[in-house]
């Protein structure tokens, strides 16, 4: 009976992050659907560039298993007086149920109707990051001029624990601190619970 309760709750949380998976752009949109009842406010002047998936690789805190998960992102970028701004609008869904992210301190801001954690951070355009090199080489590919700094400004928010939505303004210029990896961000650990099948 246990195992069936089990398999039927790791089915129920599948289901929960397919749930939603319309994450597209239609031209004129005001709001970029990322989950059920989520949405990120869009302001017109952004011009839609690419969407693309990549493998970001996560760490838990209690289990020395790899975690790998894939982020999702739509690509926006504007013209301003100190260069071109780049909007990253990001989701992970996550479809394994054996770990969940970690509750996200630090301060809030508000975003649309939700409250996001809120910071700052400086992204080179020479990261050597897996994932963030991707976005740049998107932008380079479509004759972006590319700064060779940027301000991160970070808006990020778990829905659930399994759930990671995350919006990321990219202005050039410089910050303090450097931008984490994924898996710095977003520590995760493994669900105990549904690791415990003995009968």
């Amino acid at each position: 009976m246990r195992q069936y309760l089990i398999i039927l709750v790791c089915a129920l949380l599948s289901a929960c992050a397919a749930g939603n998976a319309n994450f597209t752009y239609a031209p004129g949109v005001e709001s970029i659907s990322v989950w059920n009842g989520e949405h990120i406010p869009l302001e017109r002047d952004w011009q839609y560039l690419d969407t693309t998936r990549v493998s970001v690789q996560g760490t838990l805190w209690n289990s020395y298993l790899p975690v790998t998960d894939t982020m999702e992102t739509m690509l926006f970028t504007r013209p301003s007086q100190a260069g071109e701004e780049v909007l990253l609008i990001s989701r992970v869904l996550k479809v394994h149920a054996w770990s969940t992210f970690i509750f996200l301190g630090g301060t809030k801001a508000e975003l649309g109707t939700r409250l996001y954690r809120h910071n700052f951070y400086e992204l080179r355009a020479d990261t050597t990051n897996a994932e963030y090199r991707n976005y740049f080489s998107i932008l380079q590919t479509a004759g972006t001029a590319v700064a060779a700094s940027y301000t991160a400004e970070v808006w990020d928010r778990l829905p659930l624990d399994t759930i990671l939505v995350r919006v990321m303004h990219l202005r050039p210029g410089t910050a303090a601190n450097t931008l984490p990896a994924y898996a710095k961000l977003y520590p995760q650990e493994r669900f105990e619970p549904l690791l415990r099948i003995r009968d």
